[in-house]
């Protein structure tokens, strides 16, 4: 994700800049997705002994659930908006 944030979203915002507005929505998918990674990185962090850690085996169900939710609504709003500035003029 960080390799994304840093290559992808930091190119397009340069590529973009004298559109004002894909740039405001690539400088905004860059920030959502910098809180997505860190959020990922959170659950993984907390989990990574789950098998060690039978007191998070509760709370796991729904920060994975939760975790999902957010990946699957990143990813629709991708497809919606991001990839569309990729189609050709015509």
């Amino acid at each position: 994700m960080l390799t994304e944030s840093v290559r992808l979203y930091i190119y397009l915002e340069h590529a973009l800049a004298q559109d004002a507005e894909s740039h405001a929505l690539i400088h905004e998918l860059r920030h959502e997705m910098e809180g997505i990674g860190k959020a990922v990185l959170e659950f993984l962090g907390k989990y990574h002994q789950l098998a060690v850690q039978p007191n998070l085996v509760a709370s796991f169900g729904n920060d994975l659930s939760a975790v999902g939710k957010v990946l699957v609504e990143r990813i629709q709003r991708e497809e919606s908006t991001l990839y569309p500035l990729y189609l050709p003029a015509y």
